[in-house]
């Protein structure tokens, strides 16, 4: 078994980079590089040196023994200054040492899962989790990371080998009388799994949403109070009666500063008129809500997923109103909101224009995966949502599920 090498946290400048090996030869790699392997689990700082004993850096050494790692091999890392420079030296010195190579995309998790350290549903859930970007998508990760899919999946299979014995028996002693009736067991192992699976099942659907967002249209006729569960659920505005929950905060129960720590942390906003500010350009306007949030993407960062990196210091009447809208979009996916809410993005654009901005938000839904609402009197639009609700007088008239949902270039207007 080969030791392999790779660089764990993002390339680029940083206070600490972390490089881990795993293998066999972690233990040769450590005398190599700093003269001796540190006891298991125990920080340790060290110069590291290269083969001619020239000072390379100084940087934390952990070592984990082989059973007691992520990989289920030993495992030696490396925390160093994040310098490029120095990142690049002690990458080059380990691929000289002997038995050492690069890692290939995804071995680390793949060795893990060879080891028995995690299994298929776990290394998901690992990707998932790498990737999520909203706080929906972190919990769900880690739930199923956690182990409990995992487990479910032992018990049903003790459950079905149980049944299997059982009917087994009766079949192999078909000639002689079994003394127990079997088969009201069976058929309780049997519903019990079918139970448990067909929950999984439909909870799969939600998960994926959980993924990949979930992008919901309201239609309604004018007046219809679509505009005012809008500013409810985005805490704008307080409920006359009932209750409105975001997960398990009750927005009902808020006063209006908790409410502004709401609408900081989780909703991002959208709405027809974009509301920028003409004296400040594309970034500052979108710097308006980075300032504040508490983690939130750079502002050329949110206009670059909008495809507006080359209007960065543009002022907004030096852009097309599809361009506005975009800024207005890139404002508001800039907090890395987990809701999106949308008030008519395309009600002062044409056609084409309306497509494009609909494309923007398409994408921030499926890439970022942020639960997005848009009202609209656009019937047409609804086509593009997983969900359709449909007000009249105050009311949700009725909810409908897109099977399939089209494209924004599929889109009539």
């Amino acid at each position: 078994m080969e030791t392999i090498f790779a660089l764990s946290t993002a390339p680029g400048k940083a206070g600490i980079a972390v490089i881990r090996l795993s293998g066999p030869a972690v233990a040769a790699a450590a005398v190599a590089l700093c003269g001796a392997l540190p006891g298991p689990r125990q920080a340790s700082l060290r110069v590291l040196r290269d083969g001619e004993g020239a000072r390379l850096d100084e940087a934390v050494i952990l070592y984990f023994p082989e059973g007691a790692s992520f990989t289920g091999e030993p495992v030696l890392e490396l925390q160093t200054h994040g310098s490029p420079a120095v990142i690049s030296a002690l990458l080059r010195l380990l691929s000289t040492l002997p038995g050492l190579r690069p890692a290939d995309p995804g071995e680390f998790t793949r060795r893990a899962l060879a080891n028995g350290r995690l299994d298929l549903t776990q290394v998901e859930a690992l990707a998932d989790l790498l990737e999520s970007e909203t706080e929906a998508q972190r919990r769900q990760a880690m739930r199923v990371f956690s182990g409990s899919l995992g487990e479910k999946c032992v018990e049903w299979r003790m459950s079905l080998l149980r049944a299997l014995t059982l009917l087994e028996v009766t079949i192999d002693f078909a000639d002689e009388e079994v003394p127990v009736d079997v088969f009201p067991e069976v058929r309780a192992l049997l519903t019990s799994a079918k139970s448990g699976l067909d929950t999984e099942i439909a909870g799969f659907v939600v998960a994926e949403r959980i993924r990949s967002g979930f992008e919901v249209a309201i239609l309604g006729a004018p007046n219809a109070g679509k505009s005012t569960l809008l500013n409810i659920l985005g805490g704008l505005d307080h409920a006359t009666s009932g209750r409105v929950w975001f997960r398990d905060l009750e927005l009902t129960s808020l006063n209006d500063r908790r409410l502004t720590l709401y609408r900081r942390d989780h909703v991002g906003f959208v709405f027809q008129f974009y509301n920028l500010v003409a004296s400040l350009t594309a970034r500052e306007n979108v710097q308006l809500v980075t300032d504040v949030a508490p983690n939130p993407m750079p502002a050329a960062e949110a206009l670059a997923q909008v495809g507006l990196e080359h209007r960065l210091d543009h002022f907004p009447a030096e852009m097309s109103g599809g361009e506005q809208q975009r800024v207005a979009i890139a404002r508001a996916i800039a907090k890395r909101p987990e809701v999106l809410l949308c008030d008519e993005p395309t009600g002062a654009l044409d056609s084409k224009t309306g497509v494009q901005v609909l494309e923007v938000l398409r994408d921030v839904n499926d890439r970022l995966g942020t639960s997005t609402a848009v009202i609209t009197h656009n019937a047409a639009i609804r086509k593009m949502a997983h969900r359709v609700v449909y007000f009249l007088d105050g009311r949700i008239d009725r909810i409908e599920e897109n099977a399939t949902r089209i494209a924004p270039s599929q889109i009539k207007w």
